[in-house]
């Protein structure tokens, strides 16, 4: 899972460098261009070709992901390198890829910002455009390095739930007999709370890479079966829990309470 959640990244990040040289195109050829073209068809057709060379990365890296639902499954914690990810084992929630359409969505929009250098009857680039270039970048490489050094959002270790919310300072660990799950659908909303009230924690399932079914049911095995915790962050145990959900996932969620529903009857 690891390889092919690397790949997905790899790949946005080879479209990433497309953006950068489709909007370097139309802003160092197509712009001048248009400077000898009536105002009306020169605006148009640099505006058509802006938008035409940000929808292209943007198209292909969304349309790469549609085909490729959220996983019914964990990845294994890689080991205590980097430090941040995991201190022993454990099965770690990916976070999703689908933000590299936001990161190529922002290069497309930025490079068409950088300073150019007039040159004759066209544009070149100039130190300004690097230093720009390299500030435009800044934003997405302390994101990496952030993901990188910060660990997954979402953890799940013997001791319990590992939750690294993105701006918050110190990680929760939640025990997994605090976790109650059996009020919970977890298909209707992008939140997942840990129990009825919120109190133990909220999983955000709208930035993680896992099927939201499956994060819940699982959640609620290792919180009612407690012999199986043990084996969390080893093959063994990631197939013991396929094989323990191999049922229908739907099928094993619970009916929200009778009240949750009682609330939407009408009088």
């Amino acid at each position: 899972m690891l390889r092919h959640w690397a790949l997905l990244w790899a790949a946005g990040s080879a479209l990433a460098v497309a953006a950068v040289a489709l909007r370097l195109l139309v802003e160092l050829w197509l712009r001048p261009l248009t400077w000898d073209l009536p105002g009306w068809l020169g605006v148009s057709g640099l505006v058509g070709a802006t938008l035409l060379a940000a929808s292209i990365p943007v198209g292909l890296m969304a349309g790469r992901l549609r085909g490729e639902p959220p996983p019914s499954t964990f990845a294994l914690a890689p080991g205590p390198w980097p430090g941040g990810w995991s201190a022993g084992p454990g099965f770690i929630v990916l976070p999703t890829p689908w933000v590299a359409v936001l990161a190529l969505g922002y290069l497309s929009v930025g490079v068409g910002v950088l300073p150019f250098t007039p040159d004759g009857d066209g544009l070149t680039t100039g130190p300004g455009t690097w230093l720009g270039l390299l500030a435009l970048m800044a934003p997405l490489a302390g994101l990496v390095a952030w993901m990188t050094t910060r660990g997954p959002q979402v953890a799940l270790t013997p001791d319990g739930v590992v939750l690294r919310p993105a701006l918050a300072a110190r990680e929760r660990v939640i025990a997994w007999d605090d976790i109650d799950l059996s009020w919970a659908s977890g298909l209707r909303t992008r939140r997942l709370p840990l129990a009825a009230d919120s109190r133990a924690g909220v999983v955000p399932l709208s930035w993680l890479w896992v099927d939201p079914t499956f994060l819940a049911v699982a959640l609620r095995h290792y919180a009612t079966h407690p012999a199986e915790r043990d084996s969390i962050g080893s093959d063994a145990g990631l197939r013991r829990l396929h094989a323990a959900l191999a049922r229908p996932i739907v099928d094993a969620i619970p009916r929200q309470r009778a009240a949750d529903s009682e609330e939407t009857t009408p009088a």
